[in-house]
């Protein structure tokens, strides 16, 4: 379970830090996005999410390739949760978790050890901004992209 939850947490967290690299190519949000829940905000597109991995871990044109349908297929999927009215909360989240529990073990069979780790750390890096962004600590600049 323990392993399952991480898991989770990386998909997510790959989401959002993909979310947060757009950020400045994307124009600003409508002020009334702010009281939003994490269900209604948008997905990053799979082909800046390509970009990123690429640039991070030095994705083959072989891995792109293995990737990029993985990294679609989520985006559709993780819309037609969303879009879902008739599921109730609980168990949207737990069919979102197995989800991105699934396409992040997809991804990780492309990435070899060396990626698997680097990205590993990426995510964890991502997670403490996250975490100091909640506590209200201003994010550092120092060392990002």
């Amino acid at each position: 379970m323990k392993h399952t939850l991480r898991l989770a947490v990386f998909a997510l967290s790959l989401g959002a830090v993909m979310a947060a690299t757009a950020a400045p190519q994307v124009s600003s949000p409508p002020a009334s996005t702010a009281s939003m829940g994490k269900a209604d905000r948008t997905a990053p597109d799979p082909q800046q999410q390509i970009a990123r991995l690429t640039k991070q871990l030095d994705l083959s044109p072989d891995q792109v390739a293995k990737i990029t349908p993985i990294l679609q297929d989520r985006q559709q999927r993780v819309a037609a949760l969303r879009s879902d009215a008739s599921l109730k909360p609980a168990d949207r989240k737990a069919q979102m978790l197995a989800l991105m529990e699934s396409s992040g073990s997809q991804l990780n069979a492309v990435l070899t050890p060396d990626q698997r780790q680097k990205f590993a750390q990426w995510k964890q890096d991502a997670k403490q901004r996250r975490q100091d962004a909640k506590a209200g600590n201003a994010p550092s600049k120092a060392g990002g992209n």
